[in-house]
C-alpha cells in the first residue's frame, strides 16, 4: 500500500484529490480532520460521500472510502498539527491543500495563521513521518500577484500582490522552496470550478461562485427601486472586456496532480491551468444573465461611477484584479509529463453558461439551501 497523507481533506479541491488517488487501488489515505461536532471521522466520510456524489461516483466510491480512508484528528494552527507522532505510520506523499480563501482586511491575521503558520506546522509534521516521496503543496495561479503576460512555473521574486490571500500563499511557497528534509513540489490551480461531467460543487463556493453570489443582492436592489430596472439598467463596470479568465474543473485539477506526481519530473513549479480561456465579456455576458441583470458596460476607470456602480464595484472588489488584464500561465513544466487534452479542457462561453446555471440553481433554491451553500 502507498501511504498519502492529505491535509484539507473536508474542502473542495482536497476532497477530489482523495477520489483521484483512491483511483490506485494501493492507495491508502490518512486525512487530518478537525474534529468538529460530528467528529473526524464523520466529517471526514460526509465530504469524501458528498464529493463523490457531485463527480457521479457514488455508491462505487463508497467502499474505497470506508476501507481504505482513515481521518487523524488534528489542526493545522497546533504544534505538529496537533498528532502524537508515534501512532502515525511512514507516509509516502505528503499533500498539503487546506487554506483560507478569504482575503479581507479584517481576516489578515486568520489568512497568515492558516495559509502560511499551517504550512510550517505542516512541513514540520511531514518531517517528523519521514516522508519518503514528496510534499506536495497545493498552491495558486494567482501568486502571480500583478504581473501581467507570460507567467512562467517558478518561484519568482517578491511581487506586488492584489490582497492578502496572494501574499499569504507566496509566503507559504517560499516556504515549502526552502525545505530540504525531503523533495517538494509545488501546484498552482487557477480558478477552480465544478466537476467537468457533473457541473456540480461540493463545497468551495467561491471564485465563480462566490462572484455570482455577490451579484445577486445587486439585482434585489434594483428590482425594488422600479419595476424592470434590474432587467434593463446596465452598470459599470471596470474591466478589460477582452481579457482572458482561467476556469479549470477541480476533476481535472486533481487528475493532473496526481498524474505529475506519478509521472518523476524533476521540476518543482507545475501550472494546473487551462489552456483555453474565455474572455471576461464571454464570462460576465453568461453571469450577469443568471443573476437576472444586463450585460455591464466596460470602463477603464470609476470616474463616471453612481452610487449603484460603486455598490458593485465595492461588492466585487476581491474579483477585479481577474477582470482587468491577461495571465498567460506557462504550462511547460506541468504539460511534459501529464499534456492538456481536448476536449476535456474546453471553455468557452457554453461551458460558462452550463456552470453558471447549475450555481443559479442553487442560488434560486430555498434561502435556507443555498445560504447553507454559501
Amino acid at each position: 500500500m502507498q501511504t498519502h497523507f492529505v491535509t484539507g481533506a473536508t474542502g473542495f479541491v482536497g476532497a477530489n484529490l482523495i477520489l483521484e488517488l483512491l483511483s490506485d487501488p494501493s492507495a491508502r489515505i490518512l486525512a487530518l480532520v478537525r474534529p468538529g461536532k460530528e467528529g473526524a471521522a464523520a466529517r471526514l466520510r460526509e465530504a469524501l460521500s458528498n464529493a463523490a456524489a457531485c463527480a457521479g461516483m457514488g455508491s462505487e466510491m463508497e467502499h474505497a472510502i470506508r476501507t481504505r480512508c482513515t481521518a487523524i484528528e488534528g489542526d493545522l494552527s497546533q504544534e505538529h498539527c496537533g498528532i502524537g507522532i508515534a501512532a502515525l505510520p511512514q507516509v509516502d506523499e505528503f499533500w498539503h491543500s487546506a487554506a483560507s480563501l478569504r482575503y479581507e482586511d479584517r481576516y489578515e491575521a486568520e489568512i497568515f495563521e492558516t495559509n502560511v503558520e499551517g504550512t510550517r506546522n505542516a512541513l514540520d509534521l511531514a518531517r517528523r513521518c519521514g516522508v519518503r516521496g514528496h510534499f506536495n503543496y497545493v498552491s495558486t495561479a494567482y501568486v502571480a500577484g500583478m504581473r501581467t503576460g507570460e507567467i512562467e512555473e517558478r518561484i519568482g521574486r517578491a511581487t506586488a500582490t492584489n490582497n492578502h490571500y496572494e501574499r499569504s500563499k507566496i509566503e507559504a511557497e517560499g516556504l515549502v522552496a526552502a525545505e530540504t528534509d525531503f523533495a517538494t513540489r509545488i501546484f498552482r490551480p487557477s480558478i477552480v470550478i465544478g466537476h467537468s461531467r457533473t457541473l456540480a460543487v461540493s463545497s468551495g463556493f467561491s471564485g465563480l461562485y462566490g462572484f455570482m453570489r455577490r451579484l445577486r443582492p445587486l439585482e434585489r436592489i434594483l428590482r425594488r427601486l422600479q419595476k424592470g430596472l434590474e432587467s434593463r439598467m446596465q452598470l459599470r463596470i471596470v474591466a478589460d472586456p477582452e481579457a482572458r479568465v482561467n476556469l479549470i474543473p477541480v476533476d481535472l485539477v486533481a487528475k493532473r496532480m496526481v498524474e505529475i506526481a506519478r509521472g518523476g519530473s524533476v521540476e518543482t513549479v507545475f501550472h494546473i491551468t487551462n489552456p483555453e480561456q474565455p474572455t471576461v465579456r464571454e464570462c460576465l455576458r453568461v453571469i450577469f444573465s443568471e443573476v437576472g441583470l444586463p450585460e455591464p458596460v466596460y470602463v477603464s476607470d470609476k470616474s463616471g461611477f453612481d452610487y449603484l456602480d460603486e455598490k458593485l464595484d465595492e461588492a466585487l472588489d476581491f474579483y477585479g484584479s481577474y477582470l482587468r488584464a491577461t495571465k498567460l500561465f506557462s504550462r511547460a513544466n506541468a504539460d511534459a509529463v501529464s499534456p492538456a487534452r481536448e476536449p476535456e479542457y474546453r471553455m468557452d462561453e457554453a461551458a460558462v453558461k452550463s456552470y453558471a446555471s447549475w450555481y443559479g440553481s442553487v442560488l434560486h433554491a430555498p434561502a435556507a439551501q443555498w445560504k447553507e451553500a454559501a
